[in-house]
């Protein structure tokens, strides 16, 4: 890189792409969670779920978000691993991460990514 000039990733976008039957995780950061004040835990749960085009096509459990001993919190890492098997069609399909307050049941945010399958 020279100084001032564009980093190499930011020439060409990722491209992704997963084949049927394989397992692949996601994950996301959490910045600045809440704790409780007795389980000094973030009281806070994600949710996948997997669109394509403007249409659920399979929505994942809540699950807990769970500080780690040792682990910064103010960066706390979460995530997970999803099978897409071979009764899933071909094609281009969004993962959709959301973040919800257990104690309101308010979302937070919505972090999505791309991605094909073969």
């Amino acid at each position: 890189q020279q100084s001032g000039g564009p980093l190499l990733s930011d020439l060409s976008p990722a491209i992704r792409v997963f084949e049927r039957g394989k397992a692949f995780s996601y994950g996301v950061t959490i910045y600045n969670a809440p704790l409780d004040a007795n389980s000094q835990q973030p009281p806070l749960e994600l949710q996948p779920r997997l669109m394509r085009g403007d249409q659920v096509v399979w929505e994942g459990r809540r699950f807990p978000v769970i500080l780690a001993a040792g682990t910064d919190p103010t960066r706390i890492p979460a995530g997970g691993v999803l099978t897409l098997g071979p009764k899933t069609a071909p094609g281009d399909y969004t993962l959709s991460v959301q973040l919800i307050d257990r104690a309101s049941k308010r979302e937070f945010l919505d972090q999505s990514i791309d991605f094909e399958l073969r």
